[in-house]
């Protein structure tokens, strides 16, 4: 899902789950307008509905913010052609 900002903010917040080491992880990125990273958050929710924070390493954050940038740019490729 992305959010994008409005007129007096300058973040697009992109929220996603992934699959890391076999538990659903849910992550929110807030990205400045160029796509730069500006915060990352990462959680996992328990059975009982307990959300815990998550820590992911610096190669696990650089793929899937790699992975959400390519996204974004198929996405605005796809758009300004249509």
């Amino acid at each position: 899902m992305v959010r994008v900002p409005s007129p007096d903010d300058n973040k697009i917040l992109i929220t996603s789950s992934t699959i890391i080491e076999g538990e659903k992880i849910d992550v929110a990125f807030s990205l400045d307008k160029e796509w730069v990273l500006l915060h990352a958050s990462y959680f996992h929710t328990e059975k009982d509905g307990t959300t815990n924070r998550v820590g992911v390493s610096d190669s696990q954050q650089t793929e899937l913010l790699e992975k959400v940038q390519t996204e974004l740019n198929r996405f605005v490729k796809k758009w300004s052609k249509s």
